[in-house]
């Protein structure tokens, strides 16, 4: 049961990807949208492919979670933010000192695949420990 929404969700994914891929490909021979926020539209949809496939593809056995799994996952959330919180303030330090000198979108990227990167890390270090708590 479980797999089988999981493929129409997949389905779903697919068809949007598709909608962004037209209204991009319209976009760009109408001229609506320069070449920045078409780079976003095409970088958009292939993520939802790639969602999609995953969704498509994945067993059923890895989608059910234990109480351990639930567990960790969230100790490696809540360090995650906690590290997060720390490279905010390292790039305010940074900031004020003229270390760095980093744009609102460069500072925002960073901010967002640094939380992905260590909370999936950080998953995956405590998935492997004895004990979580």
């Amino acid at each position: 049961m479980a797999q089988k929404s999981m493929k129409s969700r997949s389905g779903r994914m697919l068809a949007l990807a598709a909608l962004v891929l037209l209204f991009a490909g319209v976009a760009s021979i109408a001229k609506m949208v320069d070449s920045k926020v078409m780079s976003y539209l095409i970088a958009f949809a292939f993520a939802l492919i790639f969602i999609a496939a995953y969704l498509r593809f994945s067993k059923e056995e890895d989608l059910l979670a234990d109480e351990r799994t639930e567990k960790t996952k969230r100790i490696a959330t809540s360090y995650s933010w906690w590290l997060t919180y720390v490279l905010i303030a390292g790039m305010m330090i940074a900031d004020e000192f003229k270390l760095a000198s980093l744009t609102v979108g460069g500072a925002l990227g960073l901010t967002f695949f640094f939380m992905v990167a260590s909370q999936h890390f950080l998953g995956w270090h405590f998935g492997r420990k004895a004990d979580v708590g």
